[in-house]
């Protein structure tokens, strides 16, 4: 004998996980963007990217150099950021990024790099094991900036 009511209330709980699972992995892009102080976030090689205040200042200076400064500067300058699509997959690391990089950076805001790394994570080849491993990894990130 084949209930009718189960079939229906199969894809209603199987709607209650996905929902639950998409706002667990929202919760957790929010506290990554807004736990790391975060000022400047930007998309390179497709990759997204977050930098804060002393980082947006050196890009800052680098797209827009001051005449104060010393000629040579610019080759010398560099400023760091955290890939923040490696991060939401659980092996998020810091790059280093110099004059040479400026022209295959893209600035985006905050809501763009929350929406694309909405989409990254939404990806087939991606499980929500690897969001949850990242909220540690995250918390680590946040500290040791503070240092």
């Amino acid at each position: 004998m084949k209930y009718s009511g189960f079939s229906t209330f199969r894809d209603l709980m199987t709607m209650w996980d996905e929902y639950l699972i998409k706002e667990d992995s929202d919760s957790k892009i929010n506290a990554l963007l807004d736990g790391g102080e975060f000022i400047l976030f930007f998309i390179k090689d497709k990759d997204i990217y977050g930098a804060d205040e002393n980082s947006r200042v050196v890009f800052a200076k680098l797209k827009n150099p001051d005449d104060d400064l010393p000629n040579g500067w610019q080759e010398e300058a560099s400023f760091s950021a955290q890939n923040l699509s490696q991060t939401v997959k659980g092996s998020g690391s810091q790059h280093v990024f110099g004059v040479n990089d400026l022209n295959k950076i893209k600035i985006i805001d905050r809501d763009e790099a929350f929406d694309s790394l909405q989409k990254q994570i939404s990806d087939k080849d991606f499980s929500i094991d690897n969001v949850t491993t990242n909220k540690d990894q995250a918390s680590n990130f946040i500290q040791t900036q503070e240092v």
